[in-house]
Formats: structure tokens, C-alpha cells, sequence
């Protein structure tokens, strides 16, 4: 007989589906700021990296949850056949570093981007530049 968890104790409770409070973004669109991080990563799809700004907000959700708010973009990483990992020519990460007059995803830092928001998969708008 498997031992119980002293922490957890059992309950019976009304569950269901719940709408969590979101964040009204719209205040923040079209708003100038500056990028404050690059950040490389792998994962579920392989190498990436996310480029954000600095902290727009911070915001209070719940009793004890506090958001801070902040616009990012993910790029794709590409690896060729030999493993060097890059961006090709006519990626978006491409297009994105000449709109913003630098080579390399590493020098956005400080850069001034114009906040706008995205539409989730989820239904929700998140903010972007």
C-alpha cells in the first residue's frame, strides 16, 4: 500500500473550467523602448533566440502573483551539416537585424524598437516589436 504525503490532504472540490484575469496590452502599443537582452537557447525545436525589451510595467495579477511585462521576439536558429548555427539570408531574423542597421542578433542591445502586440495561438495578444 503506497504511503500517503504528509503535506496533502484530501479534498473534494467543484472544478471546472476558469477565466484567469489577463492583461489589457493596448496601453503599450506603439510605445518607443529600448531592447535591454538577447538571450541564445536550445529546445523542443532546436537553437534559438529571444530578444526582449526592458521591464514596460509591472503588474499585479492575483494576491500573490506579480508579472513584469515586457515585449519579445523568438527567432529560429538554423544548424548546417557541418554544426555551425546561424540565420540564413532571407530569414526573418535576417530581415529584422538589417531593419535595425546591425549584424548580428548580439548588437540589438540598446537599440530603440517600436512596441505592437501579436495574436496567440492561445487567443490572447502578447506584446511584440
Amino acid at each position: 500500500m503506497a504511503e500517503q504525503n504528509q503535506d496533502m490532504k484530501p479534498v473534494q472540490i467543484k472544478t471546472g473550467v476558469i477565466e484567469m484575469p489577463g492583461i489589457d496590452v493596448t496601453p503599450y502599443i506603439g510605445r518607443k523602448v529600448k531592447l535591454a537582452s538577447v538571450q541564445e537557447f536550445t529546445g523542443k525545436f532546436g537553437y534559438g533566440v529571444k530578444i526582449e525589451t526592458g521591464i514596460l510595467d509591472t503588474i499585479k495579477l492575483g494576491k500573490d502573483k506579480v508579472v513584469e511585462l515586457k515585449a519579445s521576439k523568438i527567432f529560429g536558429l538554423n544548424q548546417d551539416e557541418h554544426e555551425n548555427i546561424g540565420w540564413t539570408k532571407d530569414s526573418l531574423l535576417a530581415v529584422f537585424l538589417e531593419s535595425m542597421g546591425v549584424k548580428h542578433y548580439n548588437d540589438l542591445a540598446g537599440k530603440d524598437v517600436i512596441v505592437q502586440s501579436t495574436l496567440g495561438k492561445d487567443g490572447k495578444k502578447y506584446l511584440t516589436f
